[in-house]
């Protein structure tokens, strides 16, 4: 059972619907107010939570499309806007989902079975939404370490590209100086035989 059935019996988890950066972000809100209301029980909590993760896991994938467009020919300032909005709706989902867990877990009730039951799919449903946040620290720092790469080798790139401008550049005048003295031993030549023949 994946951590999408968690907390339903008996039926499978419904749609989601869209799951855009600000709207996924409202959506995990609406959650956690109605978490306030009477009717709310472990069982639709953890429905909730579950729902949540879904979301979590479905906006880290969107992080990784974009990440992977830096160090390409679409890498720029929009590539850059769109990734630190998307990490920033994540962290803001991750946070949701703890603040979930955290009350779910601190308002257990019912008979032993149940709360048996309950404290069940809080370890498990825990222990999914951190394999999933895992992911997500991954991807963090292996696009940080991306970047840093892709840093280094234009810098070096540049350096290359100048070092050999500046050597190019003092071939032409190397030879510019060579022209202008055989130029000179043209001319000075020129007046020596010149002056011969005068005689």
């Amino acid at each position: 059972m994946s951590f999408q059935d968690v907390g339903k019996p008996g039926a499978k988890s419904g749609s989601i619907g869209a799951y855009g950066g600000s709207v996924t972000a409202m959506s995990s809100a609406n959650m956690l107010s109605s978490s306030s209301s009477p009717s709310y029980s472990n069982q639709e909590g953890y429905a909730q939570v579950s729902d949540s993760i879904l979301q979590y896991k479905r906006n880290i994938d969107i992080l990784k499309k974009i990440a992977i467009q830096f160090g390409t020919k679409a890498d720029g300032p929009v590539v850059e806007t769109q990734y630190k909005v998307q990490v920033d709706v994540v962290k803001d989902l991750g946070q949701r989902i703890d603040a979930q867990l955290n009350k779910l877990g601190s308002s257990l009730s019912g008979t032993q079975a149940s709360m048996a039951k309950s404290r069940a799919t809080h370890v498990k449903l825990t222990r999914d939404y951190r394999l999933v946040e895992q992911t997500f620290k991954n991807l963090l720092m292996d696009t940080r370490q991306k970047r840093m790469a892709h840093q280094q080798f234009m810098e070096q790139q540049q350096r290359t590209n100048t070092v050999r401008a500046e050597e190019e550049s003092q071939m032409q005048m190397q030879m510019q100086l060579q022209q202008e003295v055989n130029t000179q031993n043209d001319n000075y030549t020129y007046f020596l035989f010149g002056s011969c023949c005068c005689f």
